[in-house]
């Protein structure tokens, strides 16, 4: 929602072209990591003064991964957002509080009506608040009450206006995602993948500042909740690595505490090292990485607008390899793609559109019947020894191919090729 209003608003100044429909939501998104940053630097100086602040923000700057992420429009963003505020704002010492220590309540609030899953990090830190507040428990649960009631209340609200009916949206997460787990569909990992993969791999050479920090008195709490949330995480078979970023407030605040604990010298030497070290895989992912379906939407565009009377799209790839309308932003272009929606009826010998596309190509083809039915084929470069016949039988043309990543698989090419029916 908080996307379309953006889009309404463009609408309403009338400058909803494709450059800014695709363009102002990562500004906007790239906007709100920035607030991010200065409220886990806020953070590293709440809990180790102004020198810990200075070392969480190198490491902040050195995060190749929040380099990546930081202007995607992803949800688990704008999670990491508001968890940093709230972990910012959250009474860690356990002296008296004022009134207002509560206020953090609130952010925690937003991150859970985004992501539920936002509540995994929180549970043990505000049972920590109750055990450590020296005023009224009851003034605390008050507080907690209040705010989760509001909170959960606007949720319900909003998808009764945008579903037309009451849903329960954090329980059909929890129900789908935890009980059902219906990310298996998309993809298994054991148990141990975040420790031994997820981790080490958003890290990088950071891990060794990382280490470091653990060895800190303080840190000890923070390295605890990041543990803990891999732990609650690892219960799902489906595994991401942006699922990570709502522990990195904390992961940085314990790098720049284990880079305060070394000598200056050391500290410098070793930023010198984790900043010559993050070059090369922020450019690579922030530039090359997975490119060429962007730049195929944006040619795709280009040859929809010599097309005033509109046109079609088929794209033969996996679910999702794409962007969508939001890179044509034309009524009267029709788009179709494989779909892969998970079993959640539970039918007997379920495969989704796409899986059984790919099991059997030659047979997908003929169901979809492209003369005629389309205007632009898009595939990954991989399916074309499956297309040969009927790239002659319907003329197809070649119009162009993007490099897409240096590590194709199975089902993603190396290439993004585009043709024209006729």
């Amino acid at each position: 929602m908080f996307i379309s209003a953006q889009y309404y608003l463009l609408k309403v100044l009338k400058i909803d072209t494709v450059f800014a429909v695709t363009m102002v939501p990562r500004l906007v998104q790239a906007f709100m990591s920035a607030i991010g940053d200065y409220w886990t630097v806020e953070l590293g100086r709440r809990l180790f003064g102004y020198e810990g602040a200075c070392w969480t923000a190198v490491s902040l700057l050195c995060s190749w991964f929040l380099h990546y992420t930081a202007s995607r429009t992803l949800t688990n963003v704008a999670e990491q957002v508001f968890t940093a505020g709230a972990l910012s704002m959250y009474p860690w010492g356990g002296q008296k509080q004022p009134s207002t220590s509560w206020g953090y309540l609130w952010l925690v609030g937003l991150s859970c009506m985004i992501r539920p899953t936002a509540l995994v990090l929180w549970l043990p830190l505000i049972a920590l608040h109750f055990a450590r507040a020296s005023h009224s428990r009851m003034f605390l649960l008050k507080r907690l009450v209040f705010t989760s009631l509001i909170c959960f209340g606007a949720l319900m609200l909003c998808d009764r206006w945008f579903y037309q009916r009451w849903v329960c949206t954090p329980w059909n997460f929890v129900r789908l995602n935890f009980v059902a787990d219906i990310g298996a569909h998309y993809g298994k990992h054991p148990w141990h993948w975040y420790f031994t993969v997820g981790l080490p791999a958003v890290l990088a050479l950071q891990l060794l500042p990382f280490v470091l920090g653990v060895r800190v008195g303080r840190c000890r709490l923070l390295a605890a909740i990041v543990i803990w949330h891999m732990l609650v995480l690892s219960l799902v078979s489906h595994k991401e690595f942006r699922f990570l970023l709502p522990i990195f407030p904390l992961a940085m605040c314990v790098c720049g505490a284990g880079m305060a604990r070394l000598p200056r010298s050391w500290g410098i030497t070793l930023a010198i090292l984790l900043g010559v070290a993050f070059f090369p895989p922020a450019l690579y992912f922030g530039l090359f990485h997975q490119k060429g379906t962007l730049e195929a939407m944006d040619y795709l565009s280009k040859e929809l607008d010599k097309k005033p009377g509109g046109g079609s799209v088929a794209f033969l790839m996996p679910c999702h390899s794409t962007p969508f309308h939001s890179h044509i932003h034309r009524r009267n272009v029709k788009m179709k793609f494989l779909t892969c929606e998970p079993n959640i009826k539970k039918k007997k010998n379920h495969v989704d559109e796409a899986r059984e596309f790919f099991l059997d190509p030659i047979n997908g083809l003929k169901m979809y019947g492209l003369g005629g039915m389309t205007d632009y084929v898009v595939i990954y470069n991989s399916l074309y020894k499956h297309m040969l016949d009927f790239v002659v039988d319907y003329d197809l043309k070649f119009l162009k191919g993007f490099v897409h990543t240096h590590f194709p698989t199975a089902y993603v090419g190396q290439e993004v090729w585009i043709y024209k029916t006729h």
